[in-house]
């Protein structure tokens, strides 16, 4: 049985270790378009999944050579 529910709260971060380098936000299940059919693997697949869209979306990252 899950606890889980539409307004259930969940906080993405990434933060590089550096003082000030985190970055926070929050999202209701219900705005990352969460199913509430889903088992609990499966809501912790779909947070994932929707925490590594969110990171790709909101950092720069990347490399380059010299």
């Amino acid at each position: 049985m899950t606890d889980y529910k539409y307004a259930t709260l969940v906080t993405f971060y990434a933060s590089t270790g550096y003082v000030g380098s985190k970055r926070e936000e929050k999202f209701t299940l219900h705005e990352l378009g969460w199913d509430s059919s889903m088992t609990d693997e499966e809501t912790r697949v779909f947070l994932n999944e929707a925490h590594d869209e969110w990171l790709a979306n909101y950092t720069d990252m990347g490399w380059y050579t010299e």
